[in-house]
């Protein structure tokens, strides 16, 4: 199973980025082995968000640093995890900190190969929706993130049911 994850405060402008990204796939047809799930803002849920995923892809926003809207990704695959996490306080770490410790906890539950979409943000005062160089840097992951999942060629049929939740036919 692939779990695509949208993480962000949405009430933070571009700092949802993420969750606008879950919002956006849903609205599509994806395949039934293609699992969506708004993180929100809690960190230590990442743990069962991860845990038997085959593949993880994590999208979220960056700090704004000079580009607005640049679109960053990073392939990490089980190997690449470091093995220790140095200590770390859940108001200020890194994604490889988080992953590592994820990847210490869960073990063989790991995903064996995760892809991380992070969109600087223009923008994280208060207030909603997204800054147009982010909306547009979103509409590229999403494009990414749906030939990814359709490259895989695992012959399965997606179907929606009347709730629009994917089933298999």
């Amino acid at each position: 199973m692939i779990r695509i994850i949208g993480c962000g405060n949405i009430l933070r402008r571009d700092d949802g980025v993420g969750v606008y990204a879950v919002e956006e796939l849903n609205k599509t047809t994806l395949p039934v082995y293609v699992e969506l799930v708004d993180a929100g803002t809690s960190a230590l849920d990442m743990l069962s968000f991860l845990e038997g995923a085959e593949k993880a892809v994590i999208v979220d926003g960056v700090l704004p640093r000079s580009n607005p809207g640049t679109i960053y990704r990073a392939e990490i695959d089980e190997a690449e995890v470091c093995e220790e996490a140095e200590y770390f306080s859940m108001h200020d770490f890194s994604w490889e900190q988080g992953l590592a410790a994820c990847r210490n906890i869960l073990g063989n539950k790991f995903p064996r190969k995760v892809t991380f979409f992070g969109i600087e943000a223009e923008t994280v005062e208060y207030g909603l929706g997204l800054s147009a160089p982010v909306r547009e840097s979103l509409d590229k992951v999403i494009a990414l993130i749906q030939m990814e999942t359709k490259d895989l060629k695992l012959d399965i049929l997606t179907v929606k049911d009347a709730d629009g939740r994917l089933r298999r036919p």
